[in-house]
């Protein structure tokens, strides 16, 4: 609340209360202890599969430029949790709790696109896993999507969701 005289830190009490400073406190512990899951896994699993089951598909072509544009985003916004392989081991990996998704051993969980526009969308409750809705337009969560289900996959399982 002091600051640190003779350094950035501020005085922080003269702009935040003390409720904010302790949330903020909170959040930051985090990226040290891990997040208290208060919510079940399955419990996003779930509503990624309700949502997949309206039938949602992607827009997007499947060519080598969405595939191009995918791996950038990835590599811009999910390696750094997932790892360039994809396997959940990326740099922050090490500090995340629980553990970013191997999206090796995901791909046979998720059985339809719109489950993993879901999940990248809304994030996932109570982890390190943002709503990417509020950051990446709808086009772009879709190459992301379109990259790591192509590049990480076993091929008839990405065959099977994204060939018709």
């Amino acid at each position: 609340m002091e600051g640190v005289p003779g350094t950035a830190m501020p005085t922080w009490r003269l702009s935040l209360t003390g409720d904010t400073v302790w949330k903020i406190i909170s959040y930051e512990r985090t990226f040290v202890d891990g997040v208290v899951r208060v919510v079940p896994g399955d419990f996003s699993d779930s509503e990624a599969e309700e949502f997949g089951k309206k039938g949602i598909t992607s827009p997007i072509q499947q060519d080598e430029s969405n595939f191009t544009e995918g791996g950038k985003l990835f590599n811009l916004y999910c390696a750094q949790c997932h790892g360039a392989d994809g396997h959940g081991d990326g740099p922050a990996a090490s500090y995340i709790r629980p553990e970013p998704a191997n999206f090796t051993e995901t791909s046979n969980d998720f059985t339809m696109q719109g489950q993993w526009f879901w999940k990248v969308s809304e994030g996932v409750e109570t982890t390190n896993m943002p709503p990417w809705k509020y950051v990446l337009p709808e086009d772009e969560r879709w190459k992301a999507i379109y990259y790591i289900q192509n590049n990480f996959s076993a091929p008839g399982v990405f065959d099977a969701k994204w060939r018709s």
